[in-house]
């Protein structure tokens, strides 16, 4: 039965992804143990920190993964997964495999969604297949299997600029704004995200068995438009609108036509995000994540602006 202790050993799933660097050296800078399992360790090995255990994991099955969870003192103290939300096989066998292994404690890997979206647009195929994960660790926590602390933070900020999302920054290419881009989203940055997965660990205690959700800013394409405009008053920022609701029913047509790939979930991803854009409540003060400012907002937008320029 899964026990609520300290935590000092901590084994990492996913550690090359978007989050894994931020969120190790998050985990080194608070004090804990940190071993991370990859698919690649040769290809995993240049991002991280040098002073980590680095583990090859196959995580094509239970059997073939928990030998790289399980260590020969005694369990790791906690799992924090951040494979993608597109692995959702390979997430259902790292939360088993972490059972296997007798890890009594588990982040997953749910950052960019919110309660909302898990719950209103649970039909919708890309959040079914998360909340087909995350409906599995809490039944397990239910019956005491295992314990957990999920935390949704939104748009991963950061990532999402540097993609032309909310705001497309290339010169003369167009802003695709979703009904209208007035529609107030819930947004964090890559080292936010981590600063509140160590603090979810830290403070065990006060988080076992809670989802908890964050953001370090509130955001609109409108807004981000307007601050682009501002830095480059002489340059055209062109857009495109999106009818989420049509493209809503083109992903089902899609869908039901056998296609299964990023576009068809960009499409379902896009309408949930206008309807469940806004997280609320938010638990920033117990993780210790504070908003960033307008300036502070600004100059992400001015920063990537400048990269661009010829």
């Amino acid at each position: 039965m899964a026990t609520p202790g300290k935590i000092h050993d901590v084994v990492v799933t996913g550690p090359s992804g978007v989050l894994g660097p931020a969120t190790i050296s998050e985990l080194l800078t608070a004090g804990f143990n940190v071993t991370a399992v990859t698919r690649d360790p040769e290809r995993a090995r240049p991002l991280l920190p040098s002073d980590i255990r680095i583990v090859k994991g196959d995580y094509s099955s239970v059997e073939t993964l928990t030998p790289a969870l399980s260590k020969t003192d005694k369990p790791f103290d906690a799992m924090v997964c951040l494979l993608d939300r597109q692995q959702t096989e390979a997430q259902m066998v790292v939360t088993a495999a972490t059972v296997a292994a007798g890890i009594p404690h588990i982040i997953p890997s749910c950052f960019g969604l919110g309660e909302r979206h898990l719950n209103d647009f649970r039909h919708f195929p890309p959040i079914s297949a998360k909340r087909k994960v995350l409906d599995d660790i809490r039944n397990k926590a239910d019956q005491g299997i295992i314990t957990h602390t999920t935390i949704h933070a939104g748009a991963i900020l950061d990532w999402a600029l540097d993609r032309g999302i909310f705001v497309n920054l290339e010169p003369g290419q167009p802003t695709r704004l979703l009904d209208g881009g007035n529609v107030p989203t819930s947004a964090t940055l890559t080292k936010d995200i981590a600063k509140a997965i160590a603090a979810a660990l830290l403070k065990k205690q006060e988080t076992v068995n809670k989802t908890l959700q964050i953001n370090t800013a509130v955001i609109t394409s409108q807004q981000l438009l307007s601050y682009a405009r501002q830095a480059v008053p002489d340059r055209e920022f062109p857009t495109i609108n999106m009818d989420t609701a049509q493209a809503e029913k083109g992903a089902w047509d899609m869908y039901e036509a056998g296609q299964r790939d990023v576009t068809v979930d960009m499409r379902f991803l896009a309408r949930a995000n206008t309807l469940a854009a806004r997280m609320d409540p938010i638990d920033n003060e117990l993780l210790g994540i504070r908003m960033m400012s307008e300036d502070e907002i600004k100059d992400e937008i001015l920063s990537r602006i400048n990269k661009r320029s010829p």
